[in-house]
């Protein structure tokens, strides 16, 4: 990575570490990297970026939840700590790419979710679920104007 992690976002990436802990997942995946961005304290910016992009974050949540509930669990002493799943490391390599293409040095929350939105169709742990575009496209524009009225 060539951005730097900001406080919040090395905040979500632990919060989601622990997380997958805590359900004894041995995977962090994606949907762990939601969640934690969607319950970060001060995460304003995330909240409306989901507004701006008017997702439903009760439904991105539950999203979420529910693929979190369909991972495999282990428990025991000698369970070795979560690692980063494939589609998280592509999350995070969009997201540096996205701090790039913005000239950002430092990869940001907002970075994140961006990037878990956009690696959701493409091997994003299965977290569709941010519509990174209006859902409702502009109209088409008008035909172009033949001749009038000669």
């Amino acid at each position: 990575m060539d951005a730097e992690l900001t406080n919040k976002s090395r905040d979500a990436l632990n919060a989601a570490t622990s997380r997958a802990v805590k359900d004894g997942h041995a995977d962090l995946t994606p949907a762990h990297l939601l969640l934690a961005l969607l319950a970060g304290e001060d995460n304003e910016n995330v909240i409306d970026l989901l507004v701006a992009t008017d997702a439903d974050q009760a439904a991105v949540r539950a999203g979420a939840e529910r693929l979190l509930a369909a991972l495999p669990s282990v428990t025991g002493s000698t369970v070795a700590p979560p690692q980063p799943s494939r589609d998280l490391l592509a999350v995070l390599a969009e997201a540096d790419a996205e701090a790039g293409k913005l000239g950002d040095e430092y990869l940001s929350t907002e970075h994140l979710l961006i990037a878990v939105g956009a690696q959701g169709g493409a091997g994003g742990g299965g977290v569709v679920l941010l519509p990174l575009h209006h859902p409702h496209p502009p109209p088409p524009p008008p035909p172009p104007a033949g001749p009038r009225g000669r």
